[in-house]
């Protein structure tokens, strides 16, 4: 999990509402819908024996949720600070509470901390909790016991957006940039699309790692060769513009971006990014789910 730092987060309805416009240009979902789809796919994965990308085992309610969105105006969810670690990260709370709420939901933010926070947001009636901490960040339904974690809810939450944005990965080669604990979990999920999944990354032993489990290595090189992209590093500047080719496609849940600031206006339309918000948005659905 990367952690977020002030200056990349929202916190205004109008922050919001720009976030879900740009979602629906580039995938044609609204932000909810595609987050209940990656959580549908999640809770899938987590139950499917066989293929991921298998919805035979599914439940009506999870099977629901592919196509819409739920109503979730009637669930409270409590977002508590966490001072432990680095400690709180400004303005985290308040954009967490503002998207939890433009999505529909009562949130809200005690004012307690740590235990004492999780503690007063179950008091208040909270459904859901969310908290980080310098690790984990993890949206916990209080009734069902449903962990929901982000990196696997941003991980699925970016595959259903690439695979919108492409029409469709099955059969499809897809560049996966970066194989640490959120690029594992995206080639789980790409491959779940019916993706063949190619891995770059710097390191030795992930490249060895990615060797057992992907469709194939790939050098820096390769880059070009590839019009769909999945960026889970967390290394920003290093990827120029020339390195890419014209109409590429990108999910890139990875911050900062990997993109050199020479790329910026060139690729818009093509980049699919966020700080926070649809991995928020996957945990909150993934955690009503079985």
């Amino acid at each position: 999990m990367t952690r977020v730092v002030t200056e990349w987060l929202d916190t205004s309805r109008e922050d919001m509402e720009r976030y879900g416009a740009s979602v629906e240009a580039l995938t044609g979902f609204a932000p909810a819908r595609l987050a209940a789809r990656a959580a549908a796919r999640l809770a899938g994965a987590g139950c499917a024996s066989g293929a991921e990308g298998s919805f035979a085992s599914l439940s009506s309610r999870r099977a629901a949720f592919e196509d819409s969105a739920p109503d979730v105006s009637a669930v409270r969810a409590g977002v508590v600070r966490v001072t432990s670690g680095l400690g709180v990260i400004g303005g985290f709370a308040d954009s967490l509470t503002a998207l939890l709420s433009w999505l529909g939901a009562d949130a809200f933010a005690p004012k307690e901390t740590d235990v004492d926070g999780f503690y007063a947001a179950a008091k208040s009636g909270a459904d859901v909790v969310f908290l980080a901490d310098d690790d984990r960040f993890v949206c916990v339904n209080l009734a069902s016991g449903v962990i929901a974690e982000n990196d696997e809810a941003t991980s699925y939450g970016y595959a259903v957006a690439l695979d919108l944005m492409a029409g469709g990965l099955r059969g499809r080669d897809v560049l996966l940039i970066g194989y640490g604990r959120v690029g594992r979990l995206a080639l789980r999920a790409l491959k779940g699309f019916g993706a063949s999944v190619f891995v770059f990354d710097k390191d030795l032993d992930a490249r060895v790692a990615a060797a057992f489990d992907s469709d194939g290595i790939s050098e820096r090189g390769d880059i070009k060769d590839f019009s769909l992209i999945f960026d889970a590093t967390d290394e920003g500047g290093w990827l120029w513009p020339e390195e890419l080719r014209d109409g590429v496609l990108i999910a890139a849940p990875g911050l900062p971006p990997s993109l050199h600031e020479q790329a910026s206006g060139r690729f818009d339309g093509r980049i699919f990014s966020d700080a926070l918000q649809t991995g928020a948005a996957v945990m909150l659905y993934r955690a009503l789910l079985p």
